[in-house]
């Protein structure tokens, strides 16, 4: 059941990449997607796989972020992230103090009723999110000794729409295991495919809270995407947002993971858009690739940036 549902993940992840849109009417172009960033042996480590070949591979680098391993044939039945949950249970989960917790279904039929359920064997205990009249969809969920994190976006109203808003606000929620102490701090506009927001998952450095997100803009007459590195901390309140990257796409997948004061950010993009080695390999690939309108189609391929943490958020 495990290996079947770790094949579903990355298969998803790769689909979520070149799925048709509801917001926008729009499908990415084929190729590669990110399904999970890890930190394994003291090395960062990127899965990936193309959607086309349903080949599976990975990308090794040092805490610097310099390559050593450029594209690792690998088995797609890897690890599936997040704990099992019972019939009935869905939504991001995650495992603290030995218990379970899974927050609310990114379902419109919960919309507006998110809840935190504490799993125990087979049974499921439901509490509300207090303070969180404001949240719709949880998206992303992450546990430590002090604080239960979520990401939630909310729905958008009669007036967005009227402004010609495409995405909802986007904040971050932090409770006390008890699940009544609550803080919040907002994060953006995040792009989303169909109400999936397209961001990383998040990541915890002690009690700070790291996450990498898109957003869209319009530029001439063209919409672009950014991408955005947020880092949180509900203890001290301490929050920052960064821009590090520009003149992208948002229809993607992205994933990050910590090692040594550094954020390494895994997304795909349009190969037209990363350039460089890359380009070299895709233009080389394309001598035995059987679609001749793959390359005016711009096949997506994995890139990767380091980012270093700033001090505040190193201390654990």
């Amino acid at each position: 059941m495990r290996s079947m549902r770790a094949v579903l993940a990355l298969l998803g992840a790769l689909c979520l990449a070149t799925s048709p849109q509801v917001t926008r009417a729009h499908q990415a172009s084929p190729g590669e997607g990110v399904a999970r960033v890890t930190v394994e042996g003291g090395h960062f480590v990127v899965y990936f796989g193309n959607n086309r070949t349903l080949e599976c591979f990975k990308k090794v680098l040092d805490s610097e972020g310099n390559m050593l391993e450029e594209r690792l044939p690998q088995d797609c039945a890897m690890p599936f992230p997040g704990p099992e949950l019972p019939q009935g249970v869905a939504g991001p989960a995650v495992e603290a103090a030995g218990e379970v917790l899974a927050f609310g279904d990114v379902r419109p039929d919960v919309f507006g009723n998110p809840q935190m359920r504490l799993v125990h064997e087979e049974r499921v205990t439901s509490y509300p999110l207090w303070g969180s009249g404001e949240i719709g969809y949880v998206q992303r969920a992450s546990a430590s000794r002090r604080w239960n994190v979520i990401l939630a976006t909310e729905a958008l109203s009669p007036l967005d729409r009227l402004l010609g808003e495409h995405w909802p606000l986007s904040s971050l929620h932090a409770y006390t295991p008890d699940g009544f102490g609550h803080r919040s701090v907002p994060l953006g506009r995040i792009a989303s495919v169909w109400s999936f927001a397209v961001a990383s998952d998040l990541v915890a450095v002690g009690e700070t809270r790291i996450i990498a997100w898109f957003s869209e803009y319009e530029d001439g007459l063209s919409w672009r995407a950014a991408l955005w590195l947020s880092l949180w901390n509900p203890d001290t309140g301490q929050c920052e947002t960064v821009e590090v990257g520009r003149d992208l796409v948002w229809n993607t997948t992205v994933s990050i993971a910590v090692l040594d004061g550094r954020v390494l950010i895994a997304h795909a993009q349009p190969v037209f858009l990363v350039g460089g080695r890359a380009l070299v390999e895709f233009a080389t690939a394309l001598r035995t690739e059987p679609n001749p309108m793959l390359p005016r189609r711009g096949s997506m391929v994995v890139t990767t940036k380091l980012v270093p943490l700033p001090a505040w958020a190193r201390v654990q």
